[in-house]
């Protein structure tokens, strides 16, 4: 059985100070700040999720609900993940090596906080940004962009950092349709980059474009989920992804299309509606954390960590109960006639 929020409210409500009502917005922010507590001390299967990944020109950038990718296949074959600062060492890949020269597929993992599921495009110098939703009353809305021109200067207002970009609605509703740009609201400013997106809560999903105003061509740059306020994502370059050019240049190589299986670690998403899935999935261990909060509020210090403890005690406990004891381990030894050559010795 999963828990959802409606599971944790009634679980919790009684525990938050003054008794408040399930339906008590208090009692849906101490639930969600007990998760952000205790996830990092969380792992079981209720975080991890397996990810089929289609990918272009290197670039992969999680979902929101996604924190990290914990182990990777490309090509059937386990690869490995390397931190940021691999692009640094002698030996590591650096920006002229992640084609033909590279040994072999990996990911090299390029940190969080990217507003935008891609970058606009490095040969254009004059793109504006242009929203759309398919919700009229997202019409009324707007994004607050923060970023920088072609030169490098930061893009302002009237002297205030950022602009506010109207929210368009598709044609009739009918998301990629549209009639004519004339009627589309898009940015004054010419966009070389997008540091931040400031976004209202909306009906609809929004989609973020770059846009050349002279031929009217676009560039996908991002999806926002209705809820999402403060977009930011965790982003991935694969390394060694090239094959050589099929217009029959041996001196040009380009980039084709992956497909990456992951094994990914869920973060810490806001829980809003009576529908969503709790990631912690022990009540019990989230009843004590929500009581933990009360008691560190109230200035009781000990008895706020010791029940604390014991919701992580109560989780650690859980995830021994889950666990499968069968660890087989890979060993790989280059001696074709080595006994380590075979697969999963234990």
């Amino acid at each position: 059985m999963l828990f959802t929020l409606y599971h944790g409210k009634q679980a919790c409500h009684r525990f938050v100070e003054g008794g408040r009502d399930p339906d008590n917005q208090l009692v849906i922010d101490r639930i969600n700040e007990a998760t952000r507590r205790l996830l990092p001390r969380l792992n079981d299967t209720f975080v991890h999720r397996f990810m089929r990944i289609c990918t272009q020109n290197n670039s992969l950038t999680m979902p929101r609900e996604v924190q990290q990718i914990e182990a990777v296949a490309i090509d059937n074959q386990p690869k490995r993940i390397f931190g940021q600062m691999y692009e640094f060492l002698e030996n590591g890949p650096g920006w002229l090596c992640t084609g033909r020269y590279a040994a072999e597929k990996n990911l090299e993992d390029q940190g969080s906080g990217y507003p935008t599921f891609f970058d606009l495009p490095v040969a254009e110098t004059a793109l504006r940004l242009i929203a759309f939703s398919t919700e009229l009353s997202d019409a009324s809305c707007s994004l607050t962009l923060r970023g920088r021109l072609h030169n490098g200067e930061e893009v302002t207002t009237g002297g205030t950092p950022g602009e506010t970009l109207a929210i368009n609605r598709w044609q009739a509703g009918v998301e990629g349709q549209f009639a004519a740009f004339d009627s589309f609201e898009y940015s004054t400013s010419v966009f070389r980059e997008v540091s931040s997106i400031v976004k209202p809560v909306t009906s609809g999903y929004i989609s973020l474009y770059g846009y050349r105003p002279s031929d009217h061509q676009m560039w996908f740059l991002g999806k926002y989920h209705p809820d999402e306020t403060h977009p930011g994502y965790r982003r991935y370059k694969l390394i060694g992804a090239s094959v050589p050019d099929t217009h029959g240049s041996d001196d040009d190589y380009d980039t084709y299309g992956q497909t990456v299986v992951c094994l990914v670690k869920l973060g810490y998403v806001p829980l809003k509606h009576d529908t969503d899935v709790l990631l912690i999935q022990d009540l019990e261990a989230l009843k004590l954390a929500v009581m933990s909060i009360r008691d560190e509020n109230a200035n009781n210090e000990d008895l706020s960590a010791a029940r604390l403890g014991k919701a992580i005690s109560l989780l650690n406990a859980s995830q021994r109960d889950q666990r499968n004891p069968d660890m087989p381990i890979n060993v790989r030894c280059p001696d074709e006639h080595s006994f380590g050559d075979e697969a999963n010795i234990i």
